[in-house]
């Protein structure tokens, strides 16, 4: 009986240790598959103002009475977002918007343009998610000039006004992107990685060199 107990014991602590094993290899196998993928980024489409454009600065009034000033030089970057009171996405990035401006506003200025929904909605949009903060500004007319047709979209300008990065935003880590791209002179984040893979030669899946 105490052999056949003996026994037991050990073939337990052997599918314990086989189990720890297999663990650390999946854990492991995701770590590298984390690495190879690209980061996601803002999606960049053709609406927008042109990557390298210069935004001439435009005098607005922001929904609280602020004087605004949109576009030009300044001194700081500036993150613009072109959003709207009837999108529901929208609604959805905004909390993203508020946590990045909290983290970024000493060093980037932020500014919303709402290209639709009326003045009631906006505020309503405004208040609902504490963006009071946030320059806002209600201008249909800017987003058919800028050619922004699907909000929310991003657009980052350096601090001579001239749009380094622009893409659709959806979440937080979009908003980020736009940031990160600009930094490393990119229009987005995926081109940035396709340039590093053909750099470095490397498959993007399995990380052997060609």
């Amino acid at each position: 009986m105490n052999t056949m107990l003996l026994v037991s014991y050990f073939a337990l602590w052997a599918v314990v240790l086989l189990l720890i094993f297999a663990f650390a290899v999946v854990v492991r196998q995701i770590g590298l598959l984390h690495q190879r993928l690209a980061p996601t980024g803002a999606r960049m489409t053709s609406a927008g103002p042109q990557i390298g454009e210069l935004i001439t600065a435009r005098a607005a009034t922001d929904l609280s009475g602020r004087p605004v000033e949109l576009g030009g030089a300044g001194l700081n970057p500036t993150l613009l977002l072109f959003m709207s009171a009837a999108c529901t996405a929208c609604g959805d990035v905004a909390p993203a918007l508020r946590a990045l401006w909290k983290r970024e506003r000493r060093r980037i200025s932020f500014a919303i343009v709402s290209v639709g929904g009326s003045e009631e909605d906006n505020r309503d949009f405004v208040a609902r998610y504490r963006l009071e903060d946030i320059p806002f500004v209600l201008s249909p007319p800017m987003g058919i000039e800028y050619k922004v047709l699907s909000p929310p979209y991003g657009v980052f300008l350096d601090d001579a006004g001239v749009v380094k990065a622009k893409g659709i935003v959806n979440s937080f880590e979009h908003l980020e992107s736009l940031l990160n791209a600009a930094e490393l002179n990119e229009p987005t984040m995926e081109t940035f990685m396709a340039k590093r893979i053909a750099d470095s030669s490397l498959d993007p899946m399995f990380g052997t060199s060609k």
